[in-house]
This record gives structure tokens, sequence and C-alpha cells, in this order.
């Protein structure tokens, strides 16, 4: 026999997480009313409130004794959300990189664990790498973040010829100019020259590598084309 009784149950509010505050309700039709209603919490009306994270089942029976049974989920939603981000970028060498974390929804207030162990919202003496927080609100429910720190020395270089060498000899000569940075800086050419100006150079490519005083490095490189001032009146 079949009774066309069909149920369709369904979420009117999810719970919050940490709380119960979700309800279900479930909406027979077909069959012979009046309908009666069980569901696995023991409630027996049609909409059942102060509900946690689960899963309900009702068994709805009509008037000729016809019954139809029907489920629905209640997940939890804490609405909390994090934003990570980077207060200030490590120096090179240096460990004075800061990270903050910015809470919002959830159940104010909020504690906080970072993986360097911190507990506060901001993390400051950090060096590179990736600093991850998880935010915990009034009502239990957490939500992880993540950021990176990248060092940056801001040490630039400026490569340049100071002469071109003359076909045939080895008098070229090249300079870097360093900028940012930690002076003092060492420099190291592909000639094995340790000065900032080399000397005595003939046609090629010579690449330095400068370090300043908080170990950061930086290349740059420079091309010398032999000039032999040959010219021609034809």
């Amino acid at each position: 026999p079949s009774s066309g009784l069909t149920l369709d149950c369904s979420v009117v509010q999810q719970p919050s997480c940490g709380l119960n505050n979700g309800s279900v309700t479930v909406t027979p039709s077909g069959g012979t009313p009046p309908y009666t209603y069980l569901w696995n919490t023991s409630d027996t009306t049609q909409t059942v409130t102060g509900l946690g994270a689960g899963t309900y089942t009702v068994t709805v029976t009509d008037a000729s004794g016809c019954t139809a049974t029907c489920s629905v989920t209640l997940t939890p939603s804490s609405g909390l959300t994090l934003d990570c981000s980077v207060v200030q970028q490590p120096s090179c060498g240096l460990n004075d990189g800061s990270v903050t974390v910015t809470p919002s929804g959830g159940t104010p207030p909020y504690s906080y664990l970072w993986n360097t162990s911190d507990t506060t919202q901001t993390v400051t003496g950090l060096g590179a790498g990736t600093y991850t927080v998880t935010v915990t609100d009034a009502n239990g429910c957490t939500a992880p973040c993540s950021v990176t720190l990248t060092p940056s020395s801001g040490l630039t270089l400026d490569c340049s010829v100071v002469q071109q060498p003359s076909c045939g000899l080895n008098n070229g000569s090249v300079t870097v100019t360093p900028s940012g940075g930690t002076a003092p800086y060492t420099f190291l050419w592909n000639t094995s020259d340790t000065t900032q100006i080399v000397t005595g150079l003939g046609a090629g490519t010579y690449t330095v590598t400068v370090t300043d005083a908080s170990g950061c490095t930086a290349t740059c490189s420079v091309t010398l084309t032999p000039s032999s001032g040959l010219t021609l009146d034809c």
C-alpha cells in the first residue's frame, strides 16, 4: 500500500559553534491528516528548537497509521573569520619582523595561539618564515590562518663601466655602487677581486656579489666591449 505521505525535512537555523540554538522542521504532504511527529530527540512537535550539531530524524504518522521518515543535519557555524597580515617584513639577517591577526565574527573575547607559542594578537621579533595562529572565541570555536615573512635587505646595486678596454689591451675598468642594506659592504667579483672598482680588464662580462653587514647579498653584472679607436676614410 502507498499512502502518498511525503516529507520535507529542512534546517530552520544552523547552531552557533558551542551553542544549542539550532532548529529543524518537517513539512508533510499527502497521506491523511492530521499527522503526528516523533523525532530521535523524543520531541513530538513539527519544529524542534534548541539543537546543537548533529543529524535529526523524524518519523511522521498520518491518521491512517501510515509512516514516513526523513533526516536533516545541523552543522555549527561560528562566523569566525581571520585576517592574518604582515606588520613589518624582517630585515635580512635580523629578527625584526612582525605579524598580526584580526578576528571578526564569532563571540568575543578571542584568545590567540601562534606556532611560536605567543598568545598575543600581534607578534614581534620575527625572522623569515611562515607563522600560523589559531584563534578561539568565547564559545570555544576556532579558526586558523597563516602569514609568511620574507626578508628584505633593501640592498641594490648599480654596476657600470668606468673605461672600455682598448682593442687587444687589458685596460678596461668597472665599478659597482651599492645602496640600501647595512654598510659596510664587501665585494667579490668573478675575477676574484674584492675591491669596489676593478681595473686591468679586457673584453668580457664581469659579475660582482656585494654583501652587507647583515649578511644580505645582491649581484649585478657589466660587460666590457673593446674599442679600437680605428676609423677609416675611404
